[in-house]
């Protein structure tokens, strides 16, 4: 079994917390389109910009969950296939089927409640007809609490891993070359191909051993060119056929980029410090906060009188990402607090 440096080990640590407020923003968004942005400088159009970059930065921060899941799971390869996955049935499978089932139950409670006083903000038509349209499975494999997907992909990721062991044995550094190619392509393999590039990145660097703090380092002034390069791509070119393909490419730069800059700020104590602090609450907080939070948050925000402005739109949107995050870790608290045992189950261990 390969020993982890601590140099990265704290790297990890210290980048999760970051990689899950993108997410949580990511999802703060009305926008489900890349439909590009203009140059014009009203309230609409600087609303439209913020959706643009938040929704693209969801991608990016799953990117960066997924090398780490295979760079500490090709690090520490277990010694047999059933020990694998009764350990992952754990870590992964059982907490995914409580926080849907969870998920169900407080959306379905929400809206019943919110239907009985009359509280428009609290209720979803789309919920409800989703609810009562899918079945249970269904609801489990779609799944209906969204951020999940990237549970279920790496679930299919951990079944395959014979497989992705044998090509990194026999291929070397071939194979996260060509599983780049079909991200970028936008080939579809049955699993997410992005989630299964930066996994097999992850995968590679910890199956030959390489140090991920020293291999994702990024020059600044190559991150800084990038940065501007990836909001303009992301801005205002989101209607070109090939926008998908140099998205990718900046995306990983920019992977790469945060990862690196976690990196210098883990040289301060008081980063490192309040990074560990949060880090066990990551899974929990990333599991709950689109249940109910977001579109409560957000309701109120557009029943508000910020609700009839574009400034007061981004207002909105940043409110409840913010509200979100601390409603989702106090929640977490509260409940590490008093149902440790729970918590600790609905983690997967990692609380």
């Amino acid at each position: 079994m390969s020993k982890i440096s601590k140099l990265d080990s704290t790297l990890i640590t210290n980048v999760r917390f970051p990689l899950l407020l993108l997410v949580i923003l990511s999802h703060c968004v009305i926008i489900r389109t890349t439909t590009p942005a203009s140059f014009a400088l009203n309230g609409e159009n600087i609303f439209h910009m913020t959706e643009l970059i938040s929704r693209s930065l969801g991608a990016v921060a799953v990117g960066g969950f997924a090398i780490i899941s295979g760079y500490l799971f090709f690090l520490f390869p277990p010694k047999r296939y059933l020990d694998l996955l009764k350990v992952k049935a754990q870590s992964l499978l059982l907490p995914y089927i409580l926080w849907v089932l969870i998920s169900i139950l407080a959306v379905w409670a929400k809206n019943q409640i919110a239907l009985q006083i009359g509280f428009a903000p609290g209720i979803s038509d789309v919920e409800i007809s989703t609810l009562n349209r899918l079945s249970i499975l269904e609801l489990m494999i779609l799944p209906f609490n969204g951020p999940l997907w990237y549970i279920r992909e790496l679930i299919y990721l951990v079944v395959l891993s014979p497989i992705i062991g044998l090509l990194l044995r026999y291929t070397k550094v071939a194979f996260p070359i060509v599983m780049g190619v079909i991200y970028l392509l936008g080939v579809q393999i049955g699993v997410s191909n992005s989630i299964s590039f930066y996994f097999v990145v992850g995968a590679w660097l910890g199956y030959t051993g390489r140090s991920l703090a020293g291999s994702l380092q990024i020059p600044t002034y190559l991150s800084l060119i990038n940065l501007m390069a990836y909001l303009y791509i992301v801005l205002f070119l989101g209607d070109y056929p090939w926008y998908s393909t140099i998205y990718g490419i900046s995306s990983m730069v920019l992977v790469a980029s945060i990862f690196s800059l976690v990196q210098k700020l883990t040289g301060n104590e008081a980063f490192s410090c309040a990074m560990a602090s949060l880090a066990p609450s990551v899974f929990f907080v990333y599991a709950s906060h689109a249940i109910i939070f977001i579109n409560l948050f957000r309701g109120f925000g557009y029943a508000s009188p910020l609700g009839a402005s574009p400034w007061g739109h981004i207002l909105i949107q940043w409110l409840t990402a913010i509200l979100t995050t601390i409603s989702a870790y106090l929640l977490y608290r509260i409940s590490s607090r008093f149902f440790p045992r729970v918590t600790a189950l609905l983690c997967g261990g990692r609380a």
